[in-house]
């Protein structure tokens, strides 16, 4: 009788080994891609980082531009003010300068909104910084802005004019506490909507808009009933 032949240990070793070295590829191949996807995961938040250093940076150079062109600001209004102050006391010192662009919040504009607080506010702080002094040592004279209806409450279209005004509001009533026992007056105006270069850019309807001689009016009246001045 013949035996049928039985296959060595070392003929059924070499397709294990073989399977063994296929699973192994599969398993290098998947780290490796894992390797990969994770490389360009990382090269992509180093890229983040970079635009975001760079980005600082501008805004690093924008903010120092700022800061330098305040004390140029500052310095033409004093300037101004001491020649108003040499013909001699001041009555009334009214600050009425301002700006005004629609935005929203779905269109944030920083750099826009810098210069609306430029305008609307800080040229306020200057032009009172460059004549209180003398007003106080004379005790006498009187201090008005103009703010906005727009001040009292947040509104559609106003990010950048709004806040503004409400600062305005609020620098006008801490500084009557301050200067009412000093002697000087101090109020603030709030117009509606006024017939202006500026209100003419709004596509809607403006209720009780008037021309600016009524609203001149209005508040030189006001005025005169003021014993301040």
């Amino acid at each position: 009788a013949i035996l049928p032949h039985a296959a060595s240990p070392g003929a059924q070793a070499v397709p294990q080994a073989e399977n063994t070295v296929k699973q192994n590829e599969q398993k290098l191949k998947q780290v490796t891609e894992v390797f990969q996807k994770a490389e360009g995961e990382v090269q992509t938040a180093m890229s983040a980082v970079t635009a975001s250093v760079k980005a600082i940076e501008v805004a690093n150079v924008a903010a120092k531009a700022a800061a330098d062109a305040v004390p140029v600001a500052q310095a033409a209004v004093q300037a101004a003010a001491q020649q108003l102050l040499a013909t001699g006391p001041l009555d009334l010192v009214m600050y009425c300068a301002g700006t005004y662009a629609a935005q929203r919040a779905q269109d944030m504009q920083p750099h826009d909104i810098a210069h609306h607080v430029q305008v609307n506010y800080m040229g306020a702080i200057y032009a009172i910084a460059a004549v209180l002094p003398s007003m106080l040592a004379a005790k006498h004279g009187h201090i008005s802005l103009v703010s906005s209806v727009a001040g009292f409450r947040g509104l559609p279209k106003s990010l950048a004019y709004g806040p503004t005004k409400a600062a305005l509001i609020n620098l006008a009533e801490t500084l009557y506490i301050d200067l009412h026992d000093e002697g000087l007056g101090v109020s603030v105006v709030n117009p509606g909507f006024v017939q202006t270069p500026l209100t003419a850019q709004n596509n809607f309807h403006m209720p009780a808009l008037i021309l600016p001689a009524q609203a001149a009016i209005e508040i030189i009246a006001n005025f005169m009933c003021d014993s301040s001045l």
